[in-house]
């Protein structure tokens, strides 16, 4: 039998979705005005101005990339990354805003993988890995669950070499930082994985072994 108002529910879902998407998109170019107001009369000369351009252009490009933009996130992480070389010519590295210039570089990461740009990637997550000391020792999460998920991306784009290559990395991140013998063992079942596209037999078999022992 037909039911005339079964579909209500998904409209109304798909409403409020785009009325997600819309405020989202909106917050996004309210944010890169002001970006492009600020970076109109130049960078700032203190280190408060400076440090709210980074700051708000990190935001923006996180905006951006929750909607797909990925130009628009891009611009923002170059306008980003103009305040955060000029902060670190300029101040000590006592009173550098690690936090948020780790923020970026994260963004950065994230996007370049996404852009095909694996070089930039790795460069960003080299960077980023580097300021783990100066920042909350939770970064160190967010960092290894970066790292696992650009494996399994790599994975799933078949390009098996760089796959392993960001699952060591995140393994050696989740032992240092996140250590739950479940998300270890994840990440050594998915470098098994690799291993086999690879014809690694002997690696693939200890990975494999690893997420046995790493299980819950």
């Amino acid at each position: 039998l037909l039911q005339p108002h079964s579909a209500v529910p998904d409209v109304e879902r798909g409403l409020r979705l785009k009325q997600n998407k819309d405020a989202s998109q909106m917050n996004c170019e309210i944010r890169h005005v002001a970006i492009r107001m600020l970076f109109m009369r130049g960078l700032g000369s203190n280190f408060k101005d400076l440090k709210q351009q980074l700051s708000l252009s990190t935001k923006a490009a996180a905006n951006w990339q929750e909607i797909e933009a990925l130009q628009m996130a891009e611009a923002a992480l170059v306008f980003a990354l103009q305040a955060w070389e000029k902060l670190s010519a300029v101040y000590p590295k006592s009173e550098l805003p690690y936090e948020d210039a780790f923020r970026m570089f994260i963004h950065r990461a994230e996007l370049a993988a996404r852009q095909n740009s694996q070089d930039i990637a790795f460069a960003c997550v080299r960077t980023a890995r580097e300021y783990l000391p100066s920042v909350p020792p939770t970064q160190g999460k967010v960092l290894a669950q970066l790292v696992h998920n650009l494996g399994v991306g790599s994975l799933e784009t078949h390009d098996f070499a760089q796959a392993s290559h960001w699952l060591k990395m995140a393994i050696d991140l989740l032992r240092a930082h996140d250590p739950a013998p479940g998300k270890l063992s994840k990440s050594f079942r998915m470098l098994a994985w690799a291993y086999l596209e690879l014809n690694q037999p002997q690696l693939a078999l200890g990975a494999v072994d690893m997420a046995i022992a790493e299980e819950p």
